[in-house]
This record gives structure tokens, C-alpha cells and sequence, in this order.
């Protein structure tokens, strides 16, 4: 990857210690919701805040709430935050680390980020990093098509399955999941502890942690 491509990249990446951004709206018109009009593609640089505008927009934030652990709104916004940060940046430094966007009339209106790893049952196993889909563009066929996308990428690698994990509050993609193929093979199961810490640790734009990861405002490197 050229050393532009790499400093655009890294540029990107800084930019997301900012304060939290407002969702951006998705600007499609609807004279092209014809499925046939939506693009999927690899992402790119220049797609990152607006992935990151998507992940923050209430209605996705909300199908992360643990029916268990309760965070505020405010706290998984942070989280999701540190969370899409971490992907973005193994787009950069892992290589089988993928995203996608889904386009519709020139606007990046979904996401999916996946990785592929070896499974403990044997073989590669692509897993679900996050997906997304702006609510203006929901019941439209894009999260179908991201995922799909997502099974083609894994397949073409050699990978023999796809898994993402869902909170089990989380009806509306419990049912995207059962109608495009997926089964559930084992359960994850929690024990909130009633003497643990359940606060957000405090964070500050371009911390020592950011600064590490090259993305606060000393980090630097581009692409490798």
C-alpha cells in the first residue's frame, strides 16, 4: 500500500479521538432504493467516519445493551467508540481483518467488519466483528447483502463457517440471523459479579492508549 493511502489512513484513524460525533445523516434518496442500485465494496479511508457515524446512531447502539449488565446509553456510546477504534485499526495492521460497505445512491448506508481465524473445531471460521445498517435504510435488503458479501470473502479464503455473537435481548437481528442460515451452536453465559467495577474507565482525547495504538495526535505510521 503506497505511503498516501497510509497517511490518509492514519489521518482517519486520529481523527477518531475526537469528541463522540453526531450520526451523520445518510442523505439517500428514495428514487434509489431498488436493491439493484446497492453497492457493496471494500471499505476505504475515507468511509471510516462515516462507519463510525452509523455505529453510534441510537437505534444500533441500543442492540448492544446487555440484559444483564445494563450499561447507560452514554457508556456503551464510549464503548462502541473504543470498540470500532480497535477494528478500524486492525484493518490496518491484521490481514485477515476485512470491512465492507454497503453504498446506495452514492451514501454509505451499512457496514460489516469480519476477521478470519482459525477455528478450535478445525479449520478457518470467519466471525462477525460488527455489522450495521443506518435505520433509515432498515427492512431494505442491505444487511442481507452486507452479509452475504461477508460469507463470499470468507469462502473465497478457504473458510468453512461464519459465526457472530448477539445479545439475547436483541430480537430484531436474533431474527435477521435465524433467516439467513445461522444456528446456535453453543452459549455464552454471564455471572455479574457484585463487587465489580461496572464504571467506564476514564479516558482522555489522544491518551497514552490512543498514542500506542497510533492514533492519538503523537501517533503516527501509515499503512503497512
Amino acid at each position: 500500500m503506497s505511503s498516501t493511502v497510509g497517511d490518509q489512513e492514519t489521518v482517519e484513524l486520529q481523527s477518531m479521538t475526537k469528541p463522540l460525533p453526531e450520526p451523520e445523516p445518510a442523505r439517500v434518496k428514495p428514487s434509489v432504493w431498488p436493491e439493484d442500485r446497492l453497492v457493496v465494496r471494500p471499505a476505504q479511508p475515507a468511509d471510516y467516519r462515516r462507519i463510525v457515524s452509523i455505529c453510534f446512531e441510537l437505534g444500533g447502539v441500543e442492540g448492544h445493551l446487555s440484559p444483564l449488565r445494563g450499561p447507560t446509553v452514554s457508556d456503551l456510546r464510549h464503548n462502541r467508540h473504543s470498540v470500532i477504534r480497535a477494528n478500524l485499526e486492525r484493518l490496518r495492521d491484521v490481514p485477515m481483518t476485512a470491512a465492507l460497505v454497503a453504498e446506495l445512491g452514492g451514501a454509505v448506508v451499512g457496514y460489516v467488519i469480519l476477521r478470519l481465524q482459525e477455528s478450535p473445531l478445525g479449520g478457518l471460521e470467519g466471525q462477525i466483528q460488527d455489522l450495521a445498517v443506518t435505520q433509515e435504510c432498515w427492512g431494505k435488503g442491505v444487511a442481507r447483502r452486507l452479509m452475504e458479501a461477508a460469507e463470499a470473502h470468507v469462502e473465497e479464503r478457504g473458510g468453512a463457517a461464519i459465526s457472530i455473537q448477539v445479545f439475547s435481548s436483541n430480537v430484531r437481528a436474533l431474527k435477521f440471523c435465524s433467516k439467513t442460515g445461522f444456528l446456535e451452536e453453543r452459549k455464552h453465559l454471564v455471572k455479574v459479579l457484585r463487587k465489580g467495577n461496572h464504571q467506564r474507565p476514564a479516558q482522555t482525547v489522544g491518551s497514552a492508549e490512543d498514542t500506542a495504538a497510533g492514533l492519538g495526535p503523537a501517533g503516527g505510521g501509515g499503512a503497512a
